[in-house]
């Protein structure tokens, strides 16, 4: 497989506002990761004897920066990978498929919550906001054993005599196109 190349100069700057409502307690750490694939396969080779075609992905740091207490900017490109012919194939087309962040929290009993909040790529390129709903107590947590529980899309999704115990992570893209500036 060839080395997949950034672009030197990216110019589609998009801007997400990370806002936690009710959180259990301070963010202890945040990554962001802006994920990258290859929109078109008929640039890619097959397989041999399977006739499948890869799906090339590449994932980059999103640099952020925290607004308030409960905020945080992040800042990605949705033109960071190179467009480019790799596999004499024709020219490969990357596409920003989704923006994932890692959040590990502290609850009001210094217990560590790890969450992982994502916003799909096309939400964020068309500015559609995303809002996802996690239990305070059905997260994983830095122990292996303790409770896991998936993300919802609203709190309604909850048992009412857990409702209380919801927090939200929400998502607010916007385009602000940059003509100089590097990822």
């Amino acid at each position: 497989m060839p080395h997949y190349r950034l672009n030197p100069h990216p110019q589609q700057r998009y801007e997400v506002v990370l806002r936690l409502d009710d959180a259990p307690g301070p963010v202890l750490t945040l990554q962001g990761t802006a994920q990258y694939e290859v929109a078109d396969l008929s640039c890619m080779p097959e397989v041999p004897g399977t006739g499948v075609r890869p799906v090339p992905r590449h994932s980059l740091p999103a640099t952020y920066v925290r607004t308030e207490p409960q905020r945080y900017l992040i800042a990605v490109y949705a033109d960071a990978m190179r467009d480019e012919d790799y596999h004499g194939l024709g020219v490969c087309r990357w596409k920003l498929a989704a923006l994932h962040i890692g959040l590990h929290l502290a609850d009001r009993q210094h217990r560590d919550i790890v969450i992982d909040p994502t916003l799909p790529g096309e939400a964020l390129l068309s500015g559609r906001g995303s809002t996802l709903h996690f239990w305070r107590d059905g997260r994983p947590r830095v122990n292996p054993q303790d409770a896991v529980a998936l993300d919802y899309q609203g709190p309604r999704t909850y048992r009412e005599e857990i409702r209380p115990d919801v927090f939200s992570v929400t998502f607010i893209p916007r385009a602000s196109i940059s003509r100089t500036s590097t990822p």
